[in-house]
């Protein structure tokens, strides 16, 4: 697959709630749940957790 498709296929999930997998070991290789806020070309931000409004 290339980048470019799998980057095109991503941002059709911007704003919504996505569980990434990644071939790390550890905690990593569970996944990372969260509303997908970005994706770039070798990067995926995931909002995870909110902060209390004051």
């Amino acid at each position: 697959m290339s980048e470019l498709f799998i980057v095109e296929n991503l941002m059709r999930y911007l704003g919504q709630t996505v569980t990434v997998f990644t071939t790390s070991g550890g905690l990593s290789g569970n996944g990372f749940t969260g509303v997908l806020a970005g994706v770039h070309s070798g990067c995926v931000r995931l909002i995870t957790d909110i902060g209390a409004n004051q």
